[in-house]
């Protein structure tokens, strides 16, 4: 095996590692506030510390860890003001984009639209929380996918990224999937009638929503840990 090859292996080794810890994340069996320590997921993968170290700097890379003085790579941990702040922008930047973008979706989009739907309501909550809060963003990329604004689709997907570890909080929502595609439906069937603006109203009535179910779960995970 040449140089390149053994890059190659440790790179796709750290990103089968990175993957793992995500789900691991996403599905709540690593917490916020987890020390990430480099020798023991070495130990539990039977890999050397050097993918690990690889598989943190991606994880830090999606937002999902950070490195902390003292400390080393932790799971980020969730404060209310950030989560706040994110939805603030996320209302703003993402009706803006989709209100341009609707107008411009085509039958195929809808197709999609509804395949999504349908993806979104055929996982198990329990075993594939992570493919769940998938679904849910690839229905939301869709819906400004026509707005033609790089810049702002780069400012939504920092939003989405930033957002990921707050929205797998969910899981604690027994209904969430449930409600979740029934209002996507209810905003196919808005944009399918041409009534843009009830479909806008509904989009930013399911922003408002999450956002105050997850201020309330995040708000309850603090005093418990408190």
């Amino acid at each position: 095996m040449d140089l390149t090859d053994e890059i190659n292996e440790l790179r796709n080794i750290a990103q089968h590692i990175a993957a793992k810890l995500e789900l691991f994340i996403l599905d709540g069996k690593i917490p916020p506030g987890t020390r990430l320590i480099q020798t023991e997921i070495a130990k539990q993968f039977g890999v050397s510390r050097l993918p690990v170290r690889d598989a943190f700097a991606m994880l830090i890379k999606h937002e999902l860890a950070v490195a902390l003085p003292r400390k080393g790579i932790v799971v980020r941990l969730i404060h209310r003001k950030e989560v706040s702040d994110l939805f603030e922008l996320r209302r703003l930047v993402e009706t803006a984009a989709i209100r341009k973008s609707l107008p411009l979706l085509t039958n195929a989009d809808i197709a999609q639209a509804r395949s999504l739907i349908s993806a979104q309501t055929s996982v198990d909550p329990a075993t594939g929380f992570a493919g769940l809060l998938a679904a849910d963003e690839r229905f939301h990329r869709l819906l400004w996918s026509r707005n033609d604004n790089e810049e702002i689709d780069l400012v939504l997907s920092r939003i989405w990224k930033r957002l990921k570890l707050v929205r797998a909080q969910a899981r604690g929502l027994p209904t969430w999937q449930t409600v979740s595609a029934a209002h996507h439906e209810q905003i196919v069937a808005a944009i399918e009638r041409k009534d843009l603006d009830e479909a806008i109203q509904l989009v930013e009535a399911g922003i408002n929503r999450s956002e105050q179910e997850l201020t309330k779960l995040i708000g309850q995970m603090s005093q418990k840990s408190s």
